[in-house]
């Protein structure tokens, strides 16, 4: 016989683990067979009994109950009364964890004085293991030997056997309803088996409805042996939880020979669908998410939502399990219908209140003297009035319509908001300091599933680590479910380091050690976040519940168990709990914007022109006098009424101010002004490198000191910089200036100006040498124009004496010089001693020979140019001829005068060339 519990989505998981036959045509014989073992678990929590108790549970589920277990190496036999024909078992490893799973054993049976070996069995890495017997055995003793591994557990061992009888008939499933399915009517509709070796040609289905029988249906379509076939029996109404029974009698109209597989029981219930959400009551313009519950697993089709009150609309562009809305702004009902497994279906209708808490009226006051004072808010209907001292405050220091203040002596605002919902707070959950002793592995994951909003503000926890010691932890999270992730527990992807804590004093194991504050972790309503603890330094206690066991729950979240391990992120090990404290706080409800409340001390203000003003300012400059206290009234010693009065002399000024109330007050102030010396500094200025600036301070100034140590008005400087003065007037106060010399490129340089004498009164110009010369400009000084060549030659009028003028220019600058040039005739009676001096080569070169025709001897010669200026002169000769080395001079032309001992004076120009 096979009995089901039927309640919405967890139908099909409880009809697969209840299944007694699983191989086709098979059945299993453990469920006659009394089971033993060895050594180890004992009843009633994991005895031997649990192996062949026809419950096969989750697979890696907690608890007891569930699944026997056997020392290592020890043994589990199965013992009938009456011999069995075994051909295959099945092995459903079990335990909380795979390290719990068997390695290998040995299968035997007794063959009526020993056991006999028939083979040998793997199960270290699968759930379930099959093993098909080499040939079937008949035997009244089956045994699993030397089973090896940690004291394997085992959810359930079935042995199979095959059918003999002929006539052999069963119901095997409950085909509907089935799944999640409504109220209402519903077909009603199984699965039966020839489990025989005949053909089935006849058979009776009866069945009954919680204890009610129904009408039987007689089967008269053939069935093969090992075949199915669906029948269905009517439809009936089921609006709540149903106890169905089902079961087949006389096959082919003979008693049936194995009614070990006749029956079937369900229990079945519909599934209510509810509209949810985690709110009734929302803020205005808040976001709210509507759910149809339950949705796991479930395939809706044709969603469709309304809202209204009395009467509803459709909305449209919904056919999802989720209905958002985005902006609440008015209150409504909810509710959704939809298609499901073929059924029309509605949830029941959810309503959402929009909450829109306002201060509707405050009443400002005041007094012209220090008082206690009585304040009042009028807020919306159902809202609470709070009262606060500043409007960025969050803390109120009152709640009611009214507040009595202190006894206040100055102008005070107080901030009132109206509040509807939730008032927030601070709350925790924590897991006993009992509940836990075990130590060894000190990295844990586990979850926290919230009903509404929190923030985790703390964590505390049980640790094994000596009191006064202290410890390091990382503490991560992630905003997932870690267990629904692979790989969630064995790597540290989507894990997210939430804090690193050091010094954390251990309070050891008999109170919670807070390993980290100030967390500020939000997680919203209706979430499941993963938490992951991993001591730097430390060690914790813990329990081993099962993975998903809830350890701890209150009215906004439980704590679910998870797993654990000696090393970061390699938590293998199902089933750690660690023993936490989780400290947190909820948001407040819904509230409105602040609203000033005024206080008024009428006579309570001060006027302070401030201390009487004696300084230095520019000329021109102003001055202001602030009287204060905005939206006053104000009468000045000039009469001005304004609040702010602008002088710029100096006097005495006072001010009386009335408040409108009766209050006034008055106050003086005596202001000199001094002005500060004027500064004639020019700013900037640009010259050429190594350029001398000549910086002038004006002379309104007694004194002056410039920072490159000048105490005069002026200084010169030839390098770039800031220069800085500072210059203090007759009356004591002092002007600062700054100039800024700045210096780039090179002044025009030349060694001197090259004249050559073309003819008498003609003459060439150059310049030796010249560096960094981009232009000039020639005056020569006879009134003719300039001449910008840069080697110019130029004819003068008339003989006398000429100053030529020079300026060249560079890139930054300019400069200047001078020349003269003299112009004389030879006279008539210098020509006629020319014969009796003779002067050559002309034109010369490197030198000129001068030889004296007369008796008398040379005395001295002078060589000058163009311009008269004696270029050679040597003296002391007492010679009639010598060589005069012209190797020296620039080419031009030159006049050679020679000075006889008998006091004459002979004259002969040369040229010199190159």
């Amino acid at each position: 016989m096979k009995s089901l519990f039927l309640r919405g989505t967890w139908m099909m998981l409880m009809v697969i683990c209840s299944f007694n036959v699983l191989v086709k045509g098979q059945i299993n014989v453990a469920l006659t067979a009394v089971s033993a073992h060895s050594g180890g678990g004992a009843a009633p929590n994991y005895g031997p009994a649990l192996y062949n108790d026809n419950n096969i549970p989750t697979y890696l589920q907690g608890g007891t109950l569930l699944w026997g277990w056997v020392s290592s190496n020890g043994w589990i036999e199965y013992t009938w009364s009456t011999a069995q024909t075994i051909d295959s078992v099945t092995l459903h490893n079990g335990g909380a964890a795979t390290n719990r799973h068997f390695t290998s054993l040995t299968l035997q049976y007794w063959n009526g004085t020993a056991y006999v070996n028939i083979g040998t069995i793997s199960g270290a890495s699968v759930s379930i293991i099959g093993y098909r017997l080499p040939s079937p055995v008949t035997t009244t003793r089956l045994r699993f030997n030397t089973i090896a591994g940690s004291n394997p557990a085992f959810r359930e061992i079935q042995a199979w056997s095959s059918p003999s009888a002929q006539n052999d008939a069963g119901v095997l499933a409950l085909n509907t309803p089935q799944a999640a399915f409504c109220p209402g009517n519903q077909a009603v509709n199984i699965q039966i088996k020839n489990w025989g070796t005949s053909n089935l040609n006849q058979v009776n289905v009866n069945w009954s409805v919680n204890g009610v029988n129904r009408t039987p249906v007689a089967v008269s379509t053939p069935i093969a042996p090992q075949a199915t076939l669906n029948v269905s029996l009517g439809t009936e109404n089921i609006t709540a939880a149903t106890a169905l029974k089902f079961w087949t009698s006389n096959p082919n109209n003979v008693a049936d020979e194995n009614n070990m597989n006749d029956t079937f029981q369900v229990v079945v219930e519909p599934t209510t669908f509810r509209m949810y959400s985690k709110d009734s009551s929302v803020c205005l313009h808040s976001e709210v998410k509507l759910n149809i519950r339950p949705n796991a697993g479930l395939s809706f089709n044709n969603i469709t939502w309304f809202n209204g009150t009395s009467s509803y609309t459709v909305l449209p562009g919904v056919n999802d399990t989720v209905y958002t809305i985005t902006n609440a702004l008015l209150s409504n009902n909810y509710y959704a219908t939809f298609q499901l497994n073929g059924q029309s279906c509605t949830t029941d209708t959810f309503g959402i209140t929009v909450v829109n808490p306002q201060i509707l009226s405050v009443t400002d006051t005041g007094a012209c003297f220090p008082d206690s004072f009585t304040l009042e808010a009028v807020a919306s209907p159902g809202a609470t009035v709070k009262w606060f001292d500043d409007q960025f405050a969050t803390a109120p220091i009152h709640t009611g319509n009214t507040y009595q203040t202190p006894n206040l002596s100055m102008n005070t605002t107080y901030w009132v908001s109206a509040s509807v919902g939730n008032q927030g707070g601070n709350d925790s959950i924590f897991i006993p300091l009992a509940n836990g002793n075990t130590t060894g592995v000190n990295n844990h994951m586990f979850r926290v599933q919230t009903f509404e909003d929190i923030v985790l503000d703390s964590v505390g926890i049980k640790l094994s680590t000596a009191a006064n010691t202290a410890t390091s932890w990382n503490i991560y999270y992630r905003p997932d479910d870690y267990t629904l992730v692979a790989g969630g527990n064995t790597s540290n992807a989507g894990w997210i380091l939430l804090t690193t804590t050091t010094n954390m004093m251990s309070k050891g194991s008999t109170d919670y050690t807070i390993i980290a504050t100030g967390l500020n972790l939000p997680i919203p309503a209706n979430s499941t976040y993963s938490l992951f603890f991993s001591p730097i330094v430390g060690a914790l206690n813990y329990a081993t519940n099962a993975t998903g066991t809830i350890t701890a729950t209150n009215a906004d979240l439980r704590i679910l168990a998870g797993h654990r391990g000696t090393n970061p992120f390699s938590q293998t090990t199902s089933g750690g709990q660690p023993i936490v404290k989780l400290h947190y706080t909820k948001p407040s409800g819904c509230e409105s914007a602040k609203e000033p409340v005024n206080v008024r001390i009428h006579g309570d203000f001060s006027v302070d022109l401030g201390s009487d003003i004696n300084q230095c300012v520019d000329e021109g400059s102003l001055l202001f006098l602030n009287a204060r206290n905005a939206g006053m009234n104000y009468h000045w010693d000039n009469n001005y009424n304004g609040q702010v009065r602008v002088i710029d002399a100096s006097g005495t000024y006072w001010v009386t101010v009335d408040n409108g109330l009766g209050c006034h007050k008055s106050d003086t102030v005596n202001v000199t002004l001094k002005f500060n010396p004027v500064s004639d500094l020019i700013t900037d200025t640009q010259t050429c490198i190594n350029a001398p600036v000549v910086l002038d301070a004006g002379d309104n100034g007694i004194s002056y000191y410039w920072n490159n140590g000048a105490t005069t008005p002026q200084t010169t400087v030839k390098s770039a910089g800031i220069y800085t003065v500072s210059i203090t007037g007759a009356n004591g106060c002092v002007t600062t200036d700054t100039a800024v010399v700045m210096q780039s490129g090179q002044a025009p340089l030349h060694e001197g100006i090259y004249v050559r004498n073309i003819n008498q009164q003609t003459f060439s110009f150059a310049l030796f040498n010249p560096e960094y010369v981009t232009s000039v400009a020639w005056d020569f000084g006879d009134g003719s124009p300039l001449s910008y060549l840069l080697n110019p030659t130029h004819s003068f009028p008339r003989n006398g004496n000429y100053t030529v003028r020079l300026v060249t220019y560079s890139a930054c600058g300019s400069s200047s010089d001078t020349t003269t040039v003299h112009i004389t005739g030879l006279s008539v009676a210098d020509n006629n001693y020319s014969h009796q001096v003779k002067v050559y080569p002309n034109p010369a070169n490197d030198f000129v020979n001068i030889e004296l025709a007369t008796a008398t001897y040379i005395r001295d010669i002078q060589v000058v140019d163009v311009t008269g200026r004696t270029v050679q002169h040597i003296k002391d000769l007492k010679t009639h001829n010598t060589k005069v080395s012209t190797r020296e001079l620039p080419a031009g032309i030159y006049v050679l005068i020679v000075a006889t001992a008998d006091g004459l004076s002979y004259r002969q120009k040369i040229d010199v060339v190159r």
